[in-house]
């Protein structure tokens, strides 16, 4: 299992989403999977920093999009 890190995603903040990461955005370098299942899919452990967010906010949560390597999903 490779292990990515930050370098391997491209941030974008949105007004309206706020901080969007993109992963596998270099198009001179483009990563496949031959393999299907969850074995082999990409996996991310995702942490929200709840308790950065203010008392007020009732939750915190994270939309993930799959889109095309070029461009962004919204």
């Amino acid at each position: 299992m490779k292990l990515f890190n930050s370098r391997d995603f491209k941030l974008h903040v949105d007004p309206e989403y706020g901080n969007c990461y993109t992963f596998n955005f270099n198009d001179s370098v483009e990563l496949k999977n031959s393999r299907a299942g969850p074995m082999y899919g990409l996996r991310l452990l995702l942490d929200v920093h709840q308790d950065d967010y203010m008392p007020t906010t009732e939750a915190a949560g994270v939309r993930i999009v799959v889109h095309e390597q070029v461009g962004y999903g919204f």
